[in-house]
C-alpha cells in the first residue's frame, strides 16, 4: 500500500503536492527550497511561480494557500535534504 502524495514530501511541499501535484512541489523545492518566498493574492502568468508550474496550477495554489498574501518558507524536499545529510557524511 503506498502512502498518499503528500505523505512524502516534508512541510509545506506537502501541501504543494496535494493542490498542484508532486512535480510542482519537486519544481518549487528545486527552484526556492530552503527560502522565504512570498505568494500574492492574485498572480498573473508573469510571476515567477507561474512560469515555473504553469499559471492554473499557480493560481490553485496560491488560493489553497494563502488568502491575503503570505511569506512561507520553502522546505529543501527529499532530494535536497538527502543532499546535506550525504554532504556531512562524506
Amino acid at each position: 500500500m503506498s502512502l498518499p502524495i503528500a505523505d512524502k514530501l516534508p512541510g509545506v511541499l506537502a501541501e504543494i503536492a496535494e493542490t498542484t501535484g508532486r512535480e510542482n512541489a519537486l519544481k518549487i523545492a528545486a527552484a526556492v527550497g530552503g527560502t522565504r518566498v512570498y505568494f500574492p493574492i492574485k498572480i498573473n502568468g508573469d510571476h515567477w511561480l507561474s512560469k515555473l508550474i504553469g499559471h492554473e496550477a499557480a493560481i490553485a495554489l496560491t488560493e489553497k494557500i494563502t488568502a491575503n498574501g503570505a511569506h512561507i518558507e520553502i522546505t529543501l524536499g527529499p532530494h535536497g535534504e538527502r543532499a546535506r545529510l550525504s554532504s556531512r557524511i562524506f
